[in-house]
């Protein structure tokens, strides 16, 4: 059955990259951009920001975050000055002031809209002792192997000035739960950065996050040139080159217009998350079906209509986006059609006699036929009478096709869309009605009356002629 496992949705990119300007935030409603860059230094703790936006700022709201504690030191509603400049569009600029020895700071605007993300600047205040790498606000993306290839991966880190040039990240990681409980004791990773102009990358070698699965990094922390080190973060690395196992159960063979249940069966022993891409079926045709699922997400339904082999075909993706696909055949084979005859509503079978008078009603009704639902719309119904006349396409006979008495053998051919056929047979005895019934059930008893009678009377006649002549004695005389 399909795996839901909890798990982070894994998906293999790069990470965001730095960015070494603060940008205009986009969305759909305006932007919002500051007019300086990343990592500024003001060592006497005070700052005037200056910007623009097309976004309203009467519902803004600001804090002044220390990036290292993540403590706020100050916040408020409102810049201190918007002044309107065209049309939906504003200049602002609002002052700081840091009394403290110094921080490395993230001035964060909120504008209390939906779906507007903040915008933030990273600025150094104060003495350069104070000063650590400052992670972006966004997190860091998921980091996914799927091969034996070296990572290249930019971090969202901004740099005290001249501190970028021998700089690490040191991460303490454990094999873990998908859902990121360590399975053994952390461990200690280092790794150099490497900078390209103002962006920062690490590079990250497979065979250091052995065995293959999920690893969690509980903690990320950026060490600059003079060992001053960064907030922590968490992290998460999935090592995967290992693609998921998947199969089709489902029976190998069904007759046409049968309901045929498919299940998928698939894991993922690595990443511990299976989702199932796409699941068709192809018939001998050519023609694909996508299956549509049942409410368990693993079994699906198919109703095939053609005869022949099917090709069902399943693809899943594992949590590191490695996809594996299935096959299974289906024989469908078709049934042929079941001739239904009826005359003048009578049930036919093969085989039958039948005597019909000459000139009454009479129907041949086939349209009680069957076969399966996707054939039925196409049977063809042929008739034999004798073996010159042939009739297709016609599901019903009448009086008019035996408009003369005698004797007639007729068929019934019923054939599928495949070619498969059911046939019925009878003899249809068509006679004249010119001598009714009842003469013959009245003359038929008396003919044998009459001739009963003169084999009577002829027995009775030759009977006294030849009747014996009994003799007699002549009296004694008397004394």
């Amino acid at each position: 059955m399909m795996v839901q496992a909890r798990v982070i949705v894994l998906i293999a990119v790069l990470l965001l990259p730095c960015v070494p300007f603060a940008p205009a935030e986009e969305t759909t409603s305006g932007q919002f951009s500051f007019n300086h860059a990343h990592g500024e230094v003001h060592t006497s703790g005070v700052f005037e920001l200056t910007g623009t936006s097309t976004i309203p700022l009467n519902s803004v709201t600001w804090q002044l975050i220390d990036a290292s504690t993540g403590i706020v030191l100050f916040d408020g509603s409102y810049l201190d000055k918007v002044t309107p400049s065209g049309d939906a569009m504003w200049t602002w600029s609002h002052n700081l002031s840091v009394v403290d020895a110094g921080c490395s700071c993230r001035f964060v605007v909120d504008f209390g809209v939906d779906h507007v993300q903040p915008s933030e600047l990273v600025v150094f205040f104060g003495s350069a002792f104070a000063w650590a790498p400052v992670w972006l606000s966004q997190p860091l993306d998921d980091v996914v192997f799927t091969d034996s290839g070296n990572r290249s991966f930019e971090l969202p880190v901004v740099f005290p000035p001249d501190r970028a040039n021998g700089s690490v990240v040191e991460m303490e990681r454990c094999p873990s739960s998908s859902g990121g409980v360590c399975k053994s004791p952390a461990s200690l990773l280092s790794a150099d950065l490497t900078q390209d102009g103002s962006s920062t990358f690490v590079e990250l070698v497979p065979q250091e996050w052995m065995p293959e699965g999920h690893w969690s990094v509980t903690s990320v922390t950026v060490v600059d040139s003079v060992l001053s080190r960064s907030a922590s973060l968490s992290w998460h690395v999935l090592h995967d080159k290992t693609a998921p196992e998947v199969s089709i159960e489902s029976a190998s063979s069904a007759n046409e217009s049968d309901r045929v249940l498919v299940v998928v069966n698939a894991t993922d022993a690595t990443s511990e998350l299976v989702s199932l891409v796409d699941l068709r079926a192809t018939s001998p045709n050519g023609a694909v079906t996508v299956l549509d699922a049942l409410a368990n997400s693993s079994e699906f339904t198919l109703q095939p209509e053609v005869a022949g082999t099917w090709d069902i075909v399943a693809t899943v993706r594992d949590g590191a986006g490695l996809t594996q696909t299935a096959h299974h055949a289906l024989n469908v084979v078709n049934l042929p059609p079941v001739a239904g005859l009826r005359l003048n509503g009578a049930v036919l079978e093969n085989g039958d006699v039948l005597q019909v008078k000459l000139g009454q009603p009479l129907v041949l009704d086939a349209s009680t036929s069957s076969d399966t639902p996707s054939d039925m719309l196409r049977l063809n119904h042929v008739w034999w009478i004798g073996e010159d006349l042939r009739l297709s396409g016609v599901e019903q006979l009448t009086g008019e096709r035996f408009q003369e008495t005698g004797t007639f053998e007729v068929r019934l051919e019923v054939v599928d869309d495949d070619g498969a056929m059911t046939d019925i047979a009878f003899t249809l005895e068509v006679v004249d009605d010119a001598a009714p019934l009842r003469d013959a059930v009245v003359v038929g008893p008396l003919v044998l009356v009459i001739i009963g009678l003169g084999f009577a009377g002829l027995f009775f006649v030759r009977h006294r002629k030849d009747r014996a002549n009994i003799p007699t004695w002549p009296s004694e005389p008397e004394h």
